[in-house]
């Protein structure tokens, strides 16, 4: 008997393969290779399709039999009938391939093979794409059809792959044919409408009440009524709080259970399929988000930051946890063969500390500085040195003097030079030091008198603009106060700590993030209790704080999830990783006082059957001169967030860590 288990992993592994098939494709025609040729390329990319969903069969066949099961004995020939149909157009895409090889190895000369495999590959494809009834299945219990995608999904990410494969072979500069654009939009739509549909079936339920004494009781459970899966019960138990965090609580466990069984019923994977159609088949004139794509770096990392020094060039950095250093790797897109470079370390060995994660930050064309942790207590950095053989300095340099005992090293930059910011815990002292152009430190001074800065309290670092510099953090009486440095000034000083801002309402935000615009303005933003985002702007004074997301949209007790970016149009743009554990952005243009309505970007960053489910590791995407993160990735890297548990567990996965925004082209 088949299980819900077995036959969402099935859905997921066909979407999976055909996702994986079709991102192939589109990686090798926009390198513009011609060796091999575009159709040797593609047609070994759909040979590797097939033998995938071959090697699947079996699992295929389970899926079959769960829908025979869903239905009565009597309406089990319309299942079979549909299976039939079904693997005919399988066939038929199949030949479709073999057409196009045969065309391929015959010099590209016999028009028919060519008009064969254009036709075959289009008519099974577009039979999926105009006939609903292939995703519906009798009920049981009602004269009236239910929606059920399964069979026809799995067949469907097949012949739509084909059908890119046929079209990209034949035209490997399909973007510029109008007809072959609007034909992948209508499959992007088509896969949307599937999503929608089988989105309506997953149910999450959450329950409980407020008391009167100031607690709160939460349960929840969660049913997909296409496979059958569900959760079970599941209590989270008592909590402090009256009703409007018992509504807040119910919105975040349905948003999160909602995510978690997307990507366990294949869901996640079909959104992430849906955007690279969509994207592939927009004008390449039109500006918009691109899909995740891969970035081919080594599989164990943890703590990952990244820099764009130039438009094009992405630098990451992160700690390799099985050698205790940190390492690095870089990426041009503006190569004639893009590629991510081999990675090189830019520490010795057993010398990084776990937490934080190190700052990457660019101040000028190929200098790159990163900051970190020693596990001696001290912060150091390194920088981009071309005359090396690594291209980074041999060691990194320590920049906090003879202190130990130090916590938060933030850091900033602005053309020319490097801020990073510390706290000296022996005096309650916040210390700075300073990198020139030429990546030469200056000696630690102190920004604020001793005892300015709680023990607890979070810090941050901007630049607002070239030379001036904003230290921002939270004071345990909930208010916010910063200090201000500007170089140009006659006698340069760290201005008196100053409360720039009080959290409102029951605010006590665990983290703050800032970000300078170059131009005079800075931002400094904050979760709220109720799961918004919260700014203060700076533009020669400091804003009374501001609500500028919707509720429910954060995640819990998550501090180090928000991720900023300036655009070259000087465009503030936040990212986070949303409740939905999608990852969602606002943005503001210069000039604008309005932030604009949250994006959600991509699926759910979530990781279904740790050991049955996808064998590739989390991987990170890449930097862009327009976001924090280009190109974007097919699962995040580990360390990222992912849901640990396997299908039969009793609870969604609790998600934390830094997530990647995709890019913007």
């Amino acid at each position: 008997m088949a299980t819900p288990i077995a036959t969402a992993l099935a859905v997921y592994e066909a979407g999976k393969k055909a996702y994986e098939a079709y991102q192939g494709i589109v990686a090798f025609v926009r390198l513009g290779s011609h060796s091999p040729t575009p159709e040797e390329e593609i047609l070994a990319r759909l040979e590797v399709l097939h033998q995938d969903f071959v090697a699947l069969q079996g699992r295929f066949d389970e899926v079959m039999e769960a829908v025979k099961q869903a239905v009565r004995v009597e309406q089990q020939a319309y299942v079979l009938a549909l299976r039939r149909d079904l693997e005919g157009l399988r066939g038929r895409a199949r030949t479709a391939t073999d057409e196009l090889n045969s065309w391929a190895v015959g010099g590209r000369k016999d028009p028919l093979l060519r008009s064969n495999a254009d036709d075959n590959s289009r008519l099974a494809a577009n039979t999926l794409l105009e006939g609903d009834s292939y995703f519906y299945r009798p009920d049981p219990n009602s004269p009236e059809s239910v929606f059920d995608h399964r069979l026809a999904y799995i067949a469907y990410v097949y012949v739509l792959t084909v059908r890119f494969g046929v079209i990209a072979g034949l035209n490997p500069q399909y973007r510029e044919d109008r007809l072959a654009r609007e034909e992948l939009t209508r499959h992007a739509a088509r896969l949307d409408w599937v999503f929608q549909h089988a989105d309506q079936a997953i149910e999450p339920h959450t329950g409980g009440g407020p008391d009167d004494r100031g607690s709160y009781f939460l349960a929840h459970q969660c049913v997909d009524h296409i496979t059958g899966y569900d959760t079970g019960h599941t209590e989270v138990g008592w909590r402090p709080g009256g009703q409007a965090e018992y509504d807040d609580a119910r919105s975040y466990y349905a948003d999160q259970l909602r995510a978690d069984m997307r990507v366990r019923t294949g869901l996640a994977k079909l959104m992430g399929f849906h955007d690279t159609v969509a994207h592939w088949a927009k004008d390449p004139r039109t500006p918009g988000w691109s899909p995740w794509a891969p970035a081919e770096v080594p599989d164990s990392m943890v703590s990952l930051a990244a820099a764009s020094d130039r438009p094009g060039h992405t630098v990451l950095v992160w700690r390799d946890p099985d050698k205790g250093q940190l390492r690095t790797t870089s990426y041009d897109s503006t190569a004639a063969a893009p590629a991510w470079k081999p990675s090189v370390a830019i520490s010795a060995e057993n010398t990084v500390r776990e937490e934080p994660t190190p700052r990457a930050l660019a101040s000028g064309p190929s200098l790159i500085t990163v900051v970190m942790r020693g596990k001696d207590g001290g912060v150091y950095a390194t920088r981009t040195d071309p005359t090396r053989p690594t291209g980074w300095l041999d060691a990194p340099v320590r920049v906090s003097g003879d202190t130990t005992d130090v916590s938060y090293a933030e850091a900033a930059a602005t053309p020319g030079s490097v801020v990073v910011v510390w706290r000296d815990n022996g005096t309650g002292t916040l210390m700075a030091a300073f990198q020139d152009a030429k990546g030469a430190w200056g000696p630690p001074r102190a920004a604020t008198p001793a005892g300015a800065i709680s023990l607890d309290s979070d810090l941050t670092v901007a630049c607002p603009s070239p030379g001036v510099v904003l230290a921002v953090w939270t004071m345990n009486d909930r208010t916010v106060h910063g200090v201000t440095y500007d170089s140009h000034a006659a006698d340069p000083a760290w201005s008196a700590p100053a409360q720039i801002a009080e959290f409102p309402g029951n605010d006590f935000a665990s983290s703050i993030h800032a970000m300078g615009t170059g131009d005079g303005k800075a931002d400094v933003v904050w979760q709220g209790t109720f799961g918004s985002m919260w700014n203060i702007h700076y533009d020669g004074g400091w804003s009374a704080p501001a609500e500028i997301t919707p509720r429910h949209l954060t995640k819990w007790g998550v501090p180090y999830t928000t991720v900023p970016a300036v655009a070259g149009d000087r465009r503030v743009n936040w990212f986070w990783q949303g409740r939905d554990s999608r990852v969602q952005t606002i943005h503001r243009d210069p000039q604008q006082p309005q932030w604009s309505a949250p994006l959600r970007l991509g699926p759910p960053w979530a990781r279904p059957w740790p050991s049955a489910g996808p064998s590739a590791p989390f991987r990170p995407s890449g930097c862009s001169p327009t976001s924090p993160w280009a190109g974007g990735a097919t699962s995040p890297p580990s360390g990222w967030p992912h849901s640990s548990e396997p299908l039969s567990a009793k609870s969604p996965g609790r998600c934390r860590g830094r997530p990647p925004p995709a890019a913007r082209e």
